[in-house]
């Protein structure tokens, strides 16, 4: 790290700026690598901007580049217990970019994280059956990894009598085919 030189990262619509040490962040992820230590513009200049990461997500993976798998957590409750609306919605975030970027050991704990947390989270009232529609919604919008998605199939099948009272998951439902095909084949036992 002593001989890695300082790398500038801006991210999300904010425009907000991270500077890393160049090691740390390459030898984590194959794709920034070749964006760090390439002969793109980005490694030319020392600088890359991430328009489309959230601060919030890039600084959870700071966290992890910088003090391993501690600092991200695998988390052993689960349920309510630490519970905020936004912990699933990061979560899935968190896997979406350790996906995105080949950071294989960070998308497992993410991704474990999150299933860890639904397994023992109820849906209780109209705020926590809000919160699992904004993460199903997060997760079925745009282009999000298959397993993801998987994940939140399964929860989303556990959880479809409470799930159907919220318009809008029943909105989400209606406009995603893909959605409403796999939890009617996980209903019937197809998968």
């Amino acid at each position: 790290m002593a001989t890695s030189h300082p790398f500038r990262f801006t991210i999300g619509p904010e425009r907000q700026e991270f500077w890393v040490h160049s090691a740390v962040i390459s030898r984590l992820s194959p794709v920034l690598n070749v964006l760090i230590n390439g002969t793109f513009k980005e490694g030319r200049n020392l600088h890359a901007e991430l328009e489309t990461v959230d601060p919030d997500t890039f600084s959870s993976f700071l966290r992890y580049a910088y003090a391993g798998d501690n600092a991200v957590g695998i988390r052993e409750g689960g349920g309510e217990q630490g519970y905020t609306p936004d912990l699933f919605v990061s979560d899935a975030r968190l896997y979406v970019f350790a996906d995105y970027y080949g950071i294989e050991r960070l998308a497992k704990i993410s991704l474990w994280n999150l299933g860890r947390s639904l397994a023992t989270f109820d849906l209780v009232d109209d705020n926590t059956v809000n919160d699992a529609v904004k993460l199903l919604i997060y997760c079925f919008e745009d282009d999000r990894p298959e397993q993801l998605r998987k994940r939140m199939v399964q929860y989303a099948s556990r959880k479809a009598k409470q799930l159907m009272k919220n318009p809008a998951f029943c909105e989400l439902l209606e406009g995603n085919n893909g959605l409403s095909v796999a939890m009617i084949r996980r209903i019937v036992g197809l998968e």
